[in-house]
């Protein structure tokens, strides 16, 4: 007595048997398993996690951690400066949705992890921004006056702003 499970895989058997005896059909099937068994990433939208700035040096000698988490709640950590300070808000919803699609973007995955400063340079402020993206962090460190692509000025320009938002 044959089970539906037994009878589906006949079926599907016989089925294969008649598409592979066609070089178009060999073909399709052979596109059709190869994109099954490797999936795709079309359509995949990367996940974000936490994304945080440190901000230190400069002539006054600040160090400053903001972080902002996967469901937009900024913390920022005063280190050292004038008043060593924690505090937290949530980021507003724009500029939440700004930041996640600009470490999103592909490009940010491949920014260089350090845009030096110029040889000489002195007291300036350094910005080392980690990004978890997909499970993995994506570190960068930069400096005032460097040129850096333009994902990774517009992201520390969104992360300046919600720093700037603490007052």
């Amino acid at each position: 007595m044959r089970t539906p499970l037994l009878t589906l895989a006949a079926t599907v058997a016989h089925h294969w048997r008649l598409v592979v005896r066609r070089p178009a059909g060999f073909f399709i099937a052979a596109v059709l398993l190869v994109g099954a068994a490797c999936g795709t990433t079309a359509g995949h939208a990367p996940q974000v996690g936490q994304v945080s700035l440190t901000v230190s040096g400069g002539i006054a000698g600040w160090s400053r951690e903001l972080t902002v988490d996967q469901h937009g709640l900024a913390r920022l950590t005063v280190t050292s400066g004038p008043e060593p300070s924690t505090g937290d808000h949530m980021v507003p919803a724009e500029t939440f949705t700004r930041l996640r699609s600009l470490v999103a973007d592909p490009a940010f995955a491949r920014l260089a992890h350090e845009y030096p400063a110029p040889a000489g340079a002195a007291d300036l402020q350094s910005y080392a921004l980690d990004a978890e993206v997909d499970g993995r962090h994506l570190v960068t460190v930069t400096y005032d006056s460097v040129q850096v692509p333009a994902v990774l000025s517009q992201t520390l320009a969104v992360m300046r702003e919600i720093l700037d938002s603490f007052g």
